[in-house]
């Protein structure tokens, strides 16, 4: 037995239960078929309060289902983007904390008019949020959090 075996493992990304494979995703073309200028997690974290709530705005506006402009293959390629985000714990906090979150719970639950890929994609992202935000506020309860991921 390990001393840490005494510990709490989470089970998203966990490479002790899974083998977990960073998503690849091509940002040139990403880029490309956006607009969104996808920056390192370094970066992001980096910039100004300002520019983070305008990087977290163009992100939501990207992946809403009612933005008919933005094909479902290019918002899935924002979040698979969105994903190898998420493992930076100052990142995952800012966004678990944002209106990003709500708008994810809620693409969650409109099951009826969100492709199940792209349901995965969110979910993963929502998971892994969870697992490395340091911090989730507590107004994050309105938002159908945990109905949304059980969903």
């Amino acid at each position: 037995s390990h001393p840490q075996d005494a510990h709490l493992r989470p089970l998203v990304a966990n490479n002790r239960i899974e083998k977990y494979a960073e998503p690849k995703v091509d940002l040139a073309q990403l880029q490309a078929a956006t607009g969104l200028t996808p920056l390192p997690a370094l970066q992001l974290r980096d910039l100004s309060k300002e520019k983070k709530e305008a990087f977290i705005a163009s992100v939501q506006d990207l992946v809403a289902l009612t933005n008919t402009k933005v094909a479902i293959n290019d918002k899935l390629a924002v979040i698979t983007y969105f994903e190898t985000l998420c493992t930076d714990a100052q990142v995952a906090e800012m966004v678990v904390n944002s209106s990003l979150m709500s708008l994810f719970s809620q693409l969650l639950l409109s099951v009826s008019s969100t492709p199940p890929q792209f349901r995965l994609g969110v979910a993963t992202v929502m998971g892994l949020l969870v697992r490395h935000s340091n911090f989730i506020d507590d107004s994050m309860h309105v938002t159908s959090l945990i109905p949304s991921l059980l969903q």
